[in-house]
């Protein structure tokens, strides 16, 4: 799982993300409350890839987009807004410790939502 947006918080905003990830039984969790460091490498209408740091793991993700929908979105307190969300979606994921990888697969099938703005 994970997620990455501009958060409201006590009146002015922050980028803010999560990442869980469950390898056999174990959780490893990214996140902005956990100083854990996000670099986005490359974005496009429906392509994203990017590197998380925390301490010394590091998670790779690329995820793709393929066939999506318009669906309704807040702005602002109002339903007016329309994002494209699709699950027909691909992602690769790398996860290391030091130089090793621990972990690398690729999802077919995913629920994806890029946004750019």
């Amino acid at each position: 799982m994970f997620s990455y947006a501009i958060i409201p918080y006590l009146g002015f905003k922050f980028k803010g993300f999560i990442v869980n990830l469950i390898i056999e039984d174990k959780e490893y969790r990214f996140a902005t409350y956990n100083f854990s460091k996000i670099k986005i490498i490359e974005r496009e209408k429906n392509f994203i890839s990017f590197m998380i740091k925390k301490s010394k793991y590091s998670l790779f993700i690329k995820a793709k987009n393929k066939n999506t929908i318009a669906l309704a979105a807040p702005k602002e307190g109002k339903m007016d807004n329309f994002i494209k969300e699709g699950l027909s979606g691909e992602v690769e994921v790398i996860f290391k410790h030091k130089d090793k990888v621990i972990f690398e697969d690729k999802g077919i099938r995913c629920g994806i939502e890029i946004m750019l703005k």
